[in-house]
């Protein structure tokens, strides 16, 4: 699979990536040195090779299969080389989760694309969090368990009212 670095770039979640850079996101639980997050991506080799890494570790984590985890770890890796003198990327190597994956099956690269999105999302999410000074993980697995509720269960909750258009008033 080919991309222009712009494509991988935006399919990974980061939009406006400098080609001489390298863009990190990250954060540290301050209760627990264990739990945190980094994401990044940058160009390696003379801008020859594209790396887009992650790990996150979360605290009382329940997987998809309801199975609570005390620490569970992600992990993704993907690399691209330069086809070239271009800006054409090619995908030649994905791991998630400690599994290496076929770097040339369409539709498990854009998974993996989506994957990685959704992962550097909630690493984003926490570093914000962290720099409002709201990272509170003991809150944010109430709120995670609460959100597991059937939505009858569920009370109260937050409604924000937009104004409508004003329009010319008929008398």
């Amino acid at each position: 699979m080919d991309y222009t670095l712009e494509e991988l770039s935006k399919k990974l979640g980061i939009p406006d990536f400098p080609e001489r850079e390298e863009m990190l996101y990250y954060y540290n639980d301050e209760n627990n040195t264990r739990i945190g997050g980094h994401g990044e991506i940058r160009l390696e080799d003379g801008g020859r090779l594209f790396t887009a890494n992650l790990y996150h570790a979360r605290k009382d984590y329940i997987d998809d299969e309801g199975v609570e985890h005390k620490l569970y770890e992600e992990t993704m890796q993907i690399n691209a080389c330069r086809m070239g003198g271009g800006d054409i990327f090619r995908i030649v190597h994905i791991e998630i989760d400690g599994k290496e994956q076929s770097p040339t099956d369409p539709a498990l690269v854009e998974l993996s694309f989506a994957v990685f999105y959704s992962r550097i999302i909630d690493i984003n999410f926490g570093m914000v969090k962290q720099s409002f000074g709201l990272l509170d993980t003991k809150r944010e697995n109430k709120i995670n368990n609460s959100q597991n509720l059937d939505i009858s269960q569920k009370t109260g909750g937050v409604v924000v009212p937009f104004p409508s258009k004003k329009r010319g008033l008929a008398i």
